[in-house]
């Protein structure tokens, strides 16, 4: 309940990526919306009363109507139904947003007490691959060009023509090559599905030694933990993963296990909101799958990633040696041919 509070008390405070709380909540919640209703939540970050607003009334209204849906459609008892509705609201059960809004809650509150030390500027993409590769820390290569000019094969007249500026003489963007999945990874996916990433979350506890002048004591590796690892199985036809199965691996056995979706807080628009626009619910039983979708017959579950101590050394490595004060980083980690990348395992 009260991390759920906590964007308004964060309000006005700075943010480690953008002016204020309040604009990365304009920014990230632009193309999230609670399924079933469409609305972008956004929206409702405009000004501080409609957000207080929809803790207020709308967000437990909307768990009401899903706990009708489950006590009407789903087979739960009224008591169970009235359980179900307390475990939600109070936080007892908490849904893939939730769970993501908790993380950037507490990583904004962290960051205005820490801000001199500096670990939150790894959210800067470029700032991480500069740091990433002055450390040594196998990070996705950068092509060393000023620049490039990208022209449409059939358009004249100066339309279809494009400049983009690399970042490291200055510009916007960082100018990559192509990385493609390893074999072992595309065996689990469609021919045509984006590149896969391994998503590693770790903690460190070396963030309760730093304060607002620095550090307290210095941070070492036991400080360092890896917690989990999901495989982001993409989808057929994607440009990304995040548009993807997520697959849960067990880190002690590195076996893969049941998949599902966070999809459905990604549909928009009113179309999403009519019956059987989108699912309401993903983590439910009856949504894990051991397959991929897009790959009948194939499956991915059991499968066992060899490599997952390297990438969980290397996540816990990295931690301590970018960004030790942050308390929690999720980390990309690639798995693609030695000919994309040397040791063919990097950090996104």
């Amino acid at each position: 309940m009260y991390q759920s509070t906590l964007p308004l008390k964060l309000w006005s405070e700075p943010h480690y990526r953008k002016g204020t709380y309040q604009q990365d909540l304009l920014d990230n919640l632009r193309n999230v919306a609670i399924p079933g209703t469409g609305v972008p939540l956004h929206l409702f970050c405009y000004f501080k009363f409609t957000a207080f607003l929809f803790l207020l009334i709308v967000q437990p209204t909307i768990v009401f109507i899903a706990t009708l849906n489950l006590y009407f459609f789903k087979g739960f008892n009224l008591e169970m139904a009235c359980h179900e509705y307390v475990r939600v609201l109070l936080g007892e059960e908490l849904d893939w947003c939730s769970k993501w809004r908790v993380n950037c809650n507490v990583a904004a509150m962290h960051s205005v007490r820490t801000m001199k030390v500096g670990g939150y500027d790894m959210e800067n993409k470029w700032a991480f691959l500069e740091k990433g590769a002055a450390l040594g820390v196998p990070v996705s290569p950068i092509l060393d060009l000023p620049g490039l000019c990208i022209k449409h094969k059939n358009e004249e007249g100066g339309m279809g023509i494009h400049f983009y500026k690399n970042a490291m003489e200055g510009g916007d963007w960082i100018i990559q090559k192509v990385i493609s999945n390893s074999s072992f990874v595309q065996s689990l996916l469609p021919d045509d599905a984006p590149l896969s990433t391994f998503r590693i979350l770790t903690q460190s506890r070396a963030a309760t030694k730093v304060g607002p002048s620095g550090w307290i004591a210095p941070p070492i590796l036991a400080d360092i933990e890896a917690l989990s690892c999901v495989f982001r199985a993409g989808r057929k036809g994607a440009l990304t993963d995040h548009d993807s199965i997520l697959f849960n691996i067990d880190p002690i056995t590195s076996v893969i296990l049941g998949g599902t979706t966070n999809a459905n807080w990604y549909k928009l628009g009113l179309r999403e909101a009519l019956p059987g626009g989108c699912d309401w619910r993903s983590g439910d039983e009856e949504h894990v799958v051991g397959e991929h979708p897009d790959k009948k017959g194939k499956k991915v579950k059991g499968k066992k990633v060899k490599e997952l101590p390297a990438m969980l050394e290397l996540c816990c490595s990295s931690h301590l040696s970018m960004c030790p004060d942050v308390p929690f980083v999720g980390w990309d980690v690639v798995l693609c041919p030695d000919s994309d990348v040397p040791g063919g395992m990097c950090i996104l």
